[in-house]
C-alpha cells in the first residue's frame, strides 16, 4: 500500500454582497469528506486567517 504524505488543503475566500451585514467566509476543504468554514466581519481578518494556514514555504508563492 502507498502512504500518502501530508495533505494540502485547498483554501477559498469568499465575500458576501448584503450590505447591511457584509460577511467574508474562508473555506478550507481537505477532501470531499471534510471541509471547514469560518466567518469573519472583515476582508482583512479573513485574509489573515487564511495566510495563516499557508506555511513558511509558501511565502513565495503569490496569491490573488
Amino acid at each position: 500500500m502507498m502512504r500518502q504524505g501530508p495533505m494540502t488543503p485547498t483554501v477559498y475566500v469568499e465575500t458576501s454582497e448584503n450590505r447591511l451585514d457584509p460577511q467574508t467566509s474562508v473555506k478550507v476543504v481537505w477532501d470531499e469528506s471534510r471541509v471547514e468554514c469560518k466567518n469573519f466581519a472583515t476582508l482583512a481578518e479573513a485574509l489573515e486567517f487564511a495566510h495563516s494556514l499557508c506555511e513558511a514555504e509558501d511565502d513565495g508563492i503569490p496569491t490573488v
